[in-house]
């Protein structure tokens, strides 16, 4: 895949309430966005190592 320009990830160095792994290499998921919406709560993890591009998106019910 190529892409035209570049992309900035900002981690949000928050804990979540289970510990995500990678599915592409088992590494540790870290929080990189989440967000409220109609009562879910979306949140975005990517791998921790440097040179995989793996991302998973968990989507459960918001308490608040």
């Amino acid at each position: 895949m190529e892409t035209t320009g570049t992309a900035t990830i900002v981690l949000i160095p928050q804990k979540s309430q289970e510990q995500q792994f990678c599915p592409e290499c088992g590494a540790i998921m870290l929080e990189e966005d989440r967000l409220r919406e109609n009562g879910i709560l979306f949140i975005w993890y990517a791998c921790s190592k440097s040179d995989c591009n793996g991302k998973w998106l968990s989507r459960t019910e918001s308490m608040t």
